[in-house]
């Protein structure tokens, strides 16, 4: 299979992308992993809490993470504390949030064992990354 990069200002680069998931319960727990299938630069997550923790502050947390070859790299942690059901946020990601191909971006749960989210990331191809033909 060929691949092909575009001008920097084609559509595949310009348009934002959207994936979300829907975590588990649990000390600790990762959600399932999104695989980036090029470079891509990572913009936002909003999040919306289906399950209130019992924890304050930073005890039921969401920990954004890419893992790749180059090993992990922690983006943002964003404290859900006793938030109730129906609570919303979205936080800005770091300018230099980026993903290369292969790389898996997830959330891992803080220390509390209740707090359940739901989170959409935001993300866009970086100008020049390969896709295929």
């Amino acid at each position: 299979m060929a691949t092909k990069s575009m001008t920097y200002d084609h559509p595949e680069y310009t348009v934002r992308r959207n994936f979300s998931m829907v975590t588990s319960a649990g000390n600790g727990v990762a959600s399932n992993a999104f695989m980036a299938y090029q470079n891509i630069r990572l913009h936002s997550v909003s999040i919306k809490v289906l399950a209130q923790g019992t924890s304050a502050t930073t005890g039921n947390a969401l920990i954004f993470r890419g893992v790749g070859a180059g090993g992990t790299t922690n983006y943002t942690t964003v404290a859900l504390g006793t938030n109730t059901v129906g609570y919303t946020t979205r936080v800005e990601l770091p300018s230099t949030s980026t993903a290369v191909a292969f790389d898996h971006i997830t959330s891992v749960n803080g220390t509390d064992g209740t707090g359940r989210a739901y989170w959409a990331l935001e993300y866009s191809a970086i100008p020049g990354a390969e896709v295929s033909d």
